[in-house]
């Protein structure tokens, strides 16, 4: 009972995971939805904690623990754009941990009106659930705004960055660290195809050359979402977040993947 139990909770919270554990932060998505608003300050922090018994017959109880936070912090006050998102999720059940992942993002963009526009960047990440003990990384790009209008939004972005990771092999439980710089480019499109249907969609490559294994390591993540606005207080959405490394630095799933449904409620 206890394994299926767990099988259960980790389907159930995967999605809530997938940002850490798909290398990647949905940064640019947060962004878009930031800066159309008209408020330039945003912060929203938010925290849970669930904790519970629920046991079919008194020899097996089942008690699972789940905590969560989250903190987005957003500034824009005129010509610049400061940006801090972070996530925290833990879940155990009967004292076995599940799911135990964390990020902390930070970035600066100047000038961010314009069709260049200059930024900095850096990151702290730990994913247990998939070995990873700790990723820092920092970098900087410059950002093409090739098409802005009411409609369309086309943004390419490209820079360096340099990545230290540690993981947990899961096959010996052996420790292996890895530093690399890298070259890292995104492409973001959104579309407002009516007042109703919003679509956007966020695509990043990342490459680096490891002198270890003499081969570059490459790593592409997207993120797609539709929005279906039935009113001005109620959405519907449809995501799907995919993520491929072709060299994981231990042997993880190359490929992972979520699909999102929800409904928005605005008040």
């Amino acid at each position: 009972m206890k394994s299926r139990l767990g099988g259960s909770l980790l389907i159930m919270f995967l999605p809530l995971s997938f940002n850490v554990s798909g290398q990647i932060m949905n940064i640019e998505k947060f962004r878009l939805d930031s800066l159309s608003r008209e408020n330039p300050f945003r912060l929203k922090l938010e925290m849970n904690f669930d904790f519970y018994n629920r046991s079919a017959t008194e020899d097996e109880q089942a008690r699972f623990t789940a905590l969560g936070s989250d903190l987005s912090f957003v500034y824009a006050p005129g010509e610049h754009f400061y940006m801090v998102l972070g996530e925290v999720r833990y879940v155990e059940n009967n004292s076995e941990k599940i799911l135990n992942n964390g990020n902390l993002h930070v970035r600066s963009t100047f000038n961010f009106r314009k069709g260049f526009s200059p930024e900095l960047f850096a990151q702290a990440q730990y994913d247990n659930f998939r070995g990873l003990n700790t990723r820092l990384l920092a970098g900087g790009a410059v950002r093409w705004n090739s098409i802005i209008n009411k409609d369309l939004r086309l943004t390419i972005g490209t820079g360096p960055m340099y990545e230290y990771e540690r993981w947990t092999s899961p096959l010996d439980q052996d420790m292996v660290e890895i530093q690399l710089p890298k070259w890292s480019t995104n492409i973001i499109v959104r579309w407002s195809m009516n007042d109703y249907i919003d679509f956007n969609t966020i695509l990043y490559y990342q490459v680096g050359y490891d002198e270890m294994i003499k081969a570059a390591r490459n790593r592409l993540t997207n993120s797609t979402n539709l929005n279906f606005r039935i009113n001005k207080k109620l959405s519907f959405k449809i995501g799907t977040r995919l993520a491929y490394e072709d060299r994981p630095v231990v042997p993880i799933t190359k490929f992972i993947y979520s699909v999102e449904n929800g409904i928005n409620i605005n008040f």
